[in-house]
């Protein structure tokens, strides 16, 4: 509905304008009706309106003073003026100052609702077009963030390496930030407490996750920071830092940094332990850095020690990821670092773990689908028996090439959702979170939520939403169990936050759902 004022200063004619025309049939609601212009705009500056129908001769400010100042004041109000016809040629002069269309006195019906028509049509153009534009001026920022933070991780992760390329991505993502910045590598172990039900409940999944996000993302004048990775056992945190500015730059960073982690240990419960921190001159030099060798298990058998697994595993992820994107330079990028971080391991371990990585891999591919049951499988009786770092680089390199011209990623797509949507559909009366659904699918989160959204419309949060509020309905029409047990059967363990979440999505409290009329049945 559109919202009218209306302003002539004989009272009869305001009054036919008013009890005559039908104006919620042609979409319009009256929001005011006035004898003078003065009105009319003392009513716009408190509350806008969508459309004025004014005469042209009033006492104190007339229509053409009205028309003007909505010209200046209010672009995106229409304006209809009415005149008599001595007043013809001085209306058609208003056309000047924007005036939507003019009407004759006496005005008849069918010529005002014609005109009206015509403007709610207008009305509701405007109003979807700017839906339409505001959708994707969303959707660009929400592909941008994915972008960014798929840039970070890169950064980190060390397959970001051209300087050309660096730059762009800079200036791209940080355009009122650092133009040349050093950068700040911090680290924490974190240990959480048992899961709050009342912010599970408040952000829908992961909350915990949510809100470390929102706390640890921060750009201001001189210097921004991300979590690049946030795990349930480690946070991990870029800061690009204004060298401009000099240790002040870097002084303003850390102090921002501590107040996040204060924070997050007052308002999230949450113990931070140092872990790493450190400063690089430059993001060329964090780039081109050497990634911590992993480390083997003291003792007889020879085995990586748990850290080192870890950082694996999430090489692993995004390996994967980046052989399902078809970026052939990221995975030649990572694979040539990982086999870095083995340098310092004997020769016969760093066969034994790539033989597991590989295998891990090829199953992981097959898993989702994107290499053929019948590939060839990786010549492993070559790898056993390099005897060198170099013979290693080239028999990984080597394998990946044989990968790329048999992976196929066009069921890969379909299955991953699949599997997805199943780990949800299993988890969702839980906490299922967007880092235990990439684990499914041996990916890595920023990857995973990147294709969710693109292949469903849907962010993976909203989805975890819908099929939560779905299952509410169901047990709201098919069983007898109160609104608080509903609440807790799909995942709301504070009834005050099922209510909340439930009256946003479904427009009703779930009380109003339960009681709403309901077709009878043939």
């Amino acid at each position: 509905m559109h919202t009218l004022i209306i302003a002539d200063d004989e009272p009869r004619i305001r009054e036919s304008f008013l009890r005559i025309v039908d104006w919620p049939s042609l979409g319009f609601e009256v929001v005011g009706c006035y004898a003078d212009g003065s009105d009319v705009l003392a009513h716009m500056r408190r509350v806008p309106a969508d459309v004025v129908l004014t005469d042209i001769r009033m006492q104190s400010v007339s229509g053409l003073d009205v028309a003007k100042a909505l010209r200046d004041e209010f672009p995106g109000t229409v304006c209809v003026l009415v005149s008599g016809f001595q007043e013809f040629d001085f209306a058609r002069q208003a056309l000047a100052f924007g005036v939507a269309d003019y009407l004759l006195k006496p005005t008849r019906l069918t010529e005002l609702e014609r005109v009206f028509r015509r403007i709610a049509l207008e009305l509701d153009g405007a109003r979807q077009a700017l839906r339409h534009e505001e959708a994707r001026r969303r959707e660009m920022a929400r592909m941008s963030e994915d972008l960014r933070r798929q840039f970070l991780l890169d950064l980190y992760v060390g397959t970001v390496r051209q300087p050309e390329l660096l730059d762009a991505q800079l200036a791209r993502f940080f355009p009122c930030g650092p133009k040349a910045p050093g950068v700040l590598l911090k680290s924490w172990r974190v240990r959480r407490p048992e899961r709050s039900d009342a912010l599970a409940s408040e952000h829908g999944a992961d909350s915990t996750d949510h809100a470390l996000d929102m706390l640890f993302r921060v750009h201001a004048e001189g210097f921004a920071f991300d979590p690049v990775v946030l795990e349930p056992g480690r946070l991990v945190l870029l800061a690009l830092v204004d060298l401009g500015q000099g240790e002040a730059g870097r002084a303003q960073a850390m102090d921002a940094v501590a107040e996040a982690v204060e924070q997050a240990e007052s308002m999230l419960e949450i113990t931070f332990t140092p872990w790493e921190e450190t400063w690089f001159e430059s993001a060329q030099a964090f780039a081109m850095r050497k990634k911590p060798r992993l480390t083997a298990q003291p003792g007889e058998v020879m085995r990586l020690d748990d850290e080192s697994l870890l950082a694996l595993q999430e090489q692993m992820e995004l390996l994967n990821s980046y052989l399902a994107g078809r970026d052939e330079t990221q995975a030649d990028a990572l694979l040539d670092g990982l086999v870095a971080q083995l340098e310092n391991l004997p020769i016969a371990l760093v066969r034994n773990v790539l033989v597991d990585i590989f295998a891990r891999v090829r199953e992981q591919l097959h898993t989702l689908r994107m290499l053929p049951k019948d590939s060839p499988l990786p010549r492993y009786d070559t790898l056993t028996r390099c005897q060198t770092m170099a013979d290693v680089r080239a028999w990984c390199m080597a394998q990946l090439k044989v990968w790329y011209q048999n992976i196929d990623v066009r069921p890969h797509t379909r299955r991953v959702i699949s599997l997805i949507r199943q780990y949800i559909q299993a988890e969702y009366m839980r906490s299922p979170s967007l880092e235990r659904a990439a684990e499914q699918v041996f990916l890595n989160p920023v990857y995973v939520s990147r294709l969710f959204k693109h292949e469903t419309g849907e962010t993976f949060t909203d989805y975890i939403l819908r099929v939560r509020m779905e299952a509410a309905k169901k047990l709201l029409d098919d069983s007898v169990l109160k609104v608080y047990e509903v609440g807790q059967r799909v995942g709301y363990a504070n009834a005050r936050y099922f209510y909340r979440a439930f009256k946003a999505f479904a427009g009703m409290t779930p009380n109003e759902y339960r009681q709403r009329e309901r077709p009878e049945s043939p």
